[in-house]
């Protein structure tokens, strides 16, 4: 495994992400962690965060290891003082973010009539809100230097809801309808901004999915892995380099011409034509 993630990176093209600062939010593991690692070994200076201090500093070791530049802190990025923090710290220690890649986890799920007023604002300040003042907090910078990207990580539940995370639903459409307006606005500046949809992959939170299906169903948890993985048209799950380098390429040089898009990463799960 260790050679083909190698090889998958020695193959690709120049991004011309040498000595670009990335600052990666929510990145010490899964999807997240698997775009920081895909900037770094590009070349690019990268600030990392989570809210776990000994997960957090394995990320830092696995990324030093591997490629190079690399900093760090925790940060709960549903904390807009945390986001402060975090923005700041890539400063003093590289500059402002050139690119800006905003991940965060996701809502609670459930039946959609259990949830009122107080979970959609909940739901709203950490899945939409951050992702504005991040935003925000990051067009300064790129567009008085004329380049910058912005990715958000979103979910395929914004091409095809998903029956029990009408919080997830609602709250990532509206980031991808700002995304899409805020696009338009900034493409003069040389500014990029897009999302991905991730729909199933190798992450711990689907192990953690795939456990508690096992317990529910008495299987084992390959089984049920095997379960999530079966109307997948590939056959299998993602994995988070496959997505790293996806990310990759939306934040290089290459994609200057690609903004405002919501792109899917599913091995083709959603059944939607647009």
């Amino acid at each position: 495994m260790a050679s083909s993630k190698r090889d998958l990176y020695q193959n690709i093209m120049d991004l011309g992400l040498k000595h670009k600062t990335a600052l990666v939010l929510a990145s010490t593991k899964g999807l997240g962690f698997g775009v920081a690692k895909a900037l770094s070994r590009e070349g690019a200076n990268v600030v990392i965060c989570g809210r776990d201090e000994a997960q957090l500093q394995s990320a830092l070791k696995t990324i030093e290891s591997e490629s190079g530049m690399v900093s760090g802190l925790p940060c709960d990025v549903s904390q807009l003082s945390c986001l402060d923090a975090v923005f700041s710290h890539c400063e003093s220690t590289f500059k402002p973010p050139d690119i800006l890649v905003y991940n965060n986890g996701g809502p609670p799920s459930g039946d959609p009539a259990s949830f009122g007023p107080e979970d959609f604002n909940d739901a709203f300040h950490k899945g939409f809100h951050t992702a504005v003042y991040s935003i925000r907090k990051a067009l300064p910078h790129m567009q008085k230097s004329g380049w910058g990207r912005i990715l958000c990580i979103t979910s395929i539940s914004v091409k095809q809801p998903i029956d029990d995370l009408i919080l997830s639903n609602t709250t990532r459409t509206a980031l991808t309808s700002y995304i899409k307006t805020m696009s338009r606005q900034v493409a003069k500046d040389g500014i990029t901004i897009n999302s991905m949809l991730p729909g199933p992959h190798d992450t711990d939170r689907l192990r953690s999915l795939a456990a508690s299906i096992a317990d529910q169903n008495k299987i084992t948890e390959d089984q049920a892995m095997k379960r999530l993985a079966a109307d997948i048209p590939v056959g299998r799950l993602g994995s988070t380099e496959e997505f790293g380098a996806v990310a990759a390429f939306l934040c290089s040089k290459h994609a200057s011409y690609i903004s405002g898009q919501a792109i899917v990463h599913d091995g083709g799960a959603i059944r939607s034509t647009f």
